[in-house]
């Protein structure tokens, strides 16, 4: 029909070059169509590399080409080049000023980038556009959590969860906000949609991108997280598709095992400061040690000269893309591999999925299983993962005979003296305490702090918050509860070793029940101040129990909530009960395997030995 009409309207010699041009069109435009479609198919089976190219064909023939734009900046996206990513975004915009989704992933871009200006901007333009765009509330909620606006970040979440109900990662980022505002209240209905939704998909592969640390802090069960883990797993591996190092047959006799540590926590951060003697201790006679650091290099990091000298090798990868940093790794011959990050915040998972050493262990960062194959072993203790639970690891567990954790029995507690008097606590009152961050205290705990503060006379509840806006919530929660908010104190933010010296204050530590303290609670027992917990159902809510196990402190250890408010309660009622308590604390802190640096090394060096023995 077209070339019809061309025929009438034009003269012949140029009716035939328009009728050739037009074949030669439609032949391109065939072309982009074959080749944009295979595109998608490789891209939806996770062959990035091979998308990626094909995408770059198509602009080749077409660099107008939106949709091709678009999934290339989502590849940059999922490997972590968000520079490379905004750059082509931006290309994009160009072409589709008024494209919503293109400003809500440019936002997400700037927002892993800790542009959180830029992020911002994204966004509202992004909501501007297109109101109804869920996932553009969804990184607004995410921009202003990074900015501890917790209570504007649960308004976002809400807004993406009304646009779209059914989308559980917007659910659990709004309960995550709630939860880190301490909006108690409001958060029980959304905890309850949460609950109904993800066990009944708990046994299909449904669960999109939960993340699997909202699932280990919030959710007091294994087998959920189990499948979550391994789901999430799968994703990282599709972008890693085809790119894997392979290791067969290249077990080296003749040097030292090289051990290498993957972490962007190398600062001033609970991990750090956990393991600060362990490069040191190593027998570097049998064992070179790498760390691998993807810190922000805008942190204050004091601990990185120390380290560093601690070493055979400092690298620093934060400038690398995810698979140059896994190829360096590999290039450095690394035999074992440990991910101290799991899926916690800032992690790079995708730099153990590439394999870049033959054995690769997941230690402290994240409580839980990675439900990864590229993970091969875990280091736990009977208490946190008992052997009823392996069906609930895709690892193989490493049990270290006391507990998981290590601890820098060199740790410094500051020579400042405290009074009651200038932490604002009662002279003569007994002092409960919290010192766990805020996300960690589910409403469960409150609950029974508020129980046990009902049945006590003359007590207090000294917690540790560093948001005023959550400070209010807690008031009112407490009030709700029908507790005086008199009784309600908080400790404010204090240098490490000032705020480990100030825990001595307390009488008696309560731990929260889902997520304990894990690195607060040896800090608390290293300032020798009891810590009473409740023995949970998965790793998260048993490390406390570990730990108290660890340093024979069993009696402070409960099974039960009712238990856990009685225990409280007797221990504030009797004087004496309480001082042998803090003094059998005291004494065992100095004889402990938990605070016995040198024997935790001694035996996870024996592990490792025995691992590296059994490859290959």
């Amino acid at each position: 029909m077209i070339v019809g009409i061309i025929k009438y309207i034009l003269p012949p010699h140029d009716c035939a070059v328009t009728i050739i041009a037009l074949i030669l069109l439609g032949l391109v435009m065939n072309d982009i169509k074959s080749l944009f479609s295979k595109a998608i198919n490789l891209h939806q089976l996770g062959d990035l590399d091979q998308a990626q190219h094909l995408y770059q064909q198509v602009l080749a023939i077409d660099p107008n080409h939106g949709d091709s734009l678009n999934n290339l900046a989502a590849i940059e996206l999922a490997r972590s080049n968000f520079c490379v990513a905004i750059d082509i975004f931006n290309r994009l915009l160009h072409i589709r000023p008024n494209s919503a989704s293109a400003y809500s992933n440019l936002s997400y871009a700037y927002l892993s980038l800790k542009d959180f200006q830029k992020s911002f901007d994204a966004c509202v333009k992004a909501i501007e556009i297109d109101p109804s765009l869920p996932d553009a509330h969804n990184n607004l909620g995410e921009t202003y959590s990074k900015l501890n606006q917790n209570k504007k970040s649960a308004e976002c979440f809400v807004n993406a969860h009304k646009i779209s109900p059914d989308t559980l990662i917007y659910a659990l980022r709004l309960y995550n906000a709630q939860r880190y505002a301490c909006l108690w209240s409001d958060s029980m209905e959304v905890k309850r949609h949460l609950e109904k939704e993800i066990f009944n998909i708990s046994d299909e592969p449904s669960f999109g991108s939960l993340q699997p640390f909202f699932i280990a802090v919030f959710f007091e069960d294994a087998k959920l997280l189990y499948d979550v883990s391994c789901n999430y797993s799968k994703l990282i591996e599709r972008q890693v598709l085809g790119r894997v190092f392979t290791h067969k047959n290249k077990k080296v006799w003749d040097r030292k095992i090289r051990i290498g540590y993957l972490s962007s926590d190398f600062y001033n951060h609970a991990t750090c400061q956990l393991i600060r003697p362990l490069f040191n201790l190593y027998n570097h006679d049998k064992f070179e040690v790498y760390l691998y650091s993807y810190t922000n290099p805008e942190f204050d990091n004091d601990y990185k000269q120390a380290l560093a000298k601690d070493v055979d090798k400092w690298v620093d990868i934060y400038e690398m893309d995810d698979f140059s940093a896994a190829k360096q790794i590999n290039d450095d011959k690394i035999d074992i591999l440990f991910d101290l990050k799991g899926y916690t915040t800032n992690t790079r998972s995708q730099i153990g999925a590439f394999r870049p050493a033959p054995i690769q262990i997941a230690w402290l960062g994240f409580p839980g299983t990675s439900g990864a194959d590229w993970i091969d072993y875990m280091i736990a203790d009977k208490i946190t993962v008992p052997q009823e639970d392996f069906k609930f690891y895709s690892e193989k567990i490493i049990h270290m005979p006391h507990a998981y954790q290590m601890n820098d029995n060199k740790r410094i507690i500051s020579d400042k003296v405290f009074s009651r008097k200038e932490c604002d606590l009662p002279e003569e009152q007994f002092i409960f305490a919290s010192f766990n961050r805020q996300y960690k205290i589910d409403p469960d705990s409150f609950n029974a702090w508020m129980d046990i503060l009902k049945q006590t006379e003359n007590t207090s509840l000294w917690i540790h918050i560093t948001s005023e806006e959550c400070e209010e919530y807690i008031l009112k929660a407490a009030i709700d509860a029908g507790v005086d908010p008199k009784r309600i104190i908080f400790a404010p933010f204090l240098p490490f070793d000032e705020h480990i010296k100030r825990m001595q204050l307390a009488d008696l530590v309560l731990d929260s029940f889902i997520c304990n303290g894990h690195t607060t609670t040896s800090e608390i027992l290293w300032a020798g101040t009891p810590v009473l917990c409740k023995y949970g159902k998965h790793f998260a809510s048993r490390v406390s129990a570990s730990l108290l196990n660890a340093m024979d402190m069993k009696q402070l250890i409960t099974y039960s909530t009712d238990e856990y408010i009685k225990k409280a309660i007797a221990l504030s009622r009797h004087d004496d009960d309480l001082a042998n308590t803090r003094q059998e604390i005291e004494q065992k802190r100095g004889t402990s395997p938990l605070f016995n640096s040198e024997k935790f090394i001694a035996n996870l060096e024996e592990r490792l030995l025995q691992i590296w023995d059994n490859y290959n």
